[in-house]
């Protein structure tokens, strides 16, 4: 049995998601449906799944810095974007930072014309995890035009070994998180350590890369390519 993760701000599509996983009770098991960002990490720690259905734009921690964040601390964790917008800038992106797959939400209406017209009623929902538990990349051709020519760009973890090859492991999860709303505790709680550990973690990567205040780091590392955020790739989405 594969085990399934949501990550959904929309009450609604969340709860078409959540059916559509549950209308396959022989082959997936639902662990959990987050509501927003904050809650997908939270719910990560506790159920990590094999697969983790992610939306676009999620309040609090961003889809990118979930499928970065995920390729550290939750290998095993098959992200699966869908989306019912198209960017191809940012589906590369997403992709570039680990997720296996991308589709379009048009699979929660089969019954619609462009559904049937393009895809010819292909099961989009159970080829995208088939494909992702196998670690093969798949996406939706109603997110992106030809994506057989699909090519990543440059991960966040290539940049941060190349060009910042002796950043601590540990330096690097606090550095994602740290481009969160979220507070010292939470990302204390997320990490398995002290505040006062995140706190010197701040302390060590401010004097390293001489800035001052959290803001000026996230900003740092962002300009840098050590964190990627949604905004600059896409700004339709920001909220």
């Amino acid at each position: 049995m594969i085990t399934i993760g949501i990550a959904e701000d929309n009450a609604k599509e969340r709860e078409q998601l959540k059916n559509a996983i549950l209308a396959y009770p022989k082959d997936y098991i639902l662990l959990f449906a987050a509501k927003d960002g904050k809650d997908c990490l939270q719910q990560l720690k506790k159920y990590p799944p094999n697969i983790l259905l992610l939306d676009i734009n999620m309040p609090c921690v961003t889809r990118l810095l979930i499928t970065t964040w995920c390729s550290y601390r939750h290998a095993d964790t098959k992200i699966i974007g869908v989306s019912s917008h198209t960017n191809e800038n940012l589906i590369r992106e997403v992709i570039t930072e680990g997720a296996k797959a991308f589709i379009s939400k048009y699979f929660l209406s089969p019954e619609s014309i462009i559904y049937k017209e393009v895809l010819h009623g292909t099961n989009l929902l159970k080829e995208a995890i088939t494909k992702a538990c196998n670690s093969e990349c798949f996406i939706d051709k109603l997110v992106m035009n030809n994506p057989e020519l699909f090519k990543p760009s440059v991960s966040s973890r290539d940049i941060i070994a190349k060009d910042f090859p002796k950043l601590k492991h540990d330096h690097i999860l606090f550095a994602i998180l740290n481009t969160t709303d979220l507070g010292y505790e939470e990302i204390a709680a997320l990490m398995d350590i002290s505040v006062h550990t995140v706190k010197s973690y701040y302390q060590q990567l401010a004097n390293q890369f001489k800035i001052s205040g959290r803001t000026a780091l996230a900003n740092y590392c962002m300009r840098h390519g050590l964190v990627k955020f949604t905004g600059f790739y896409d700004n339709t989405f920001v909220k």
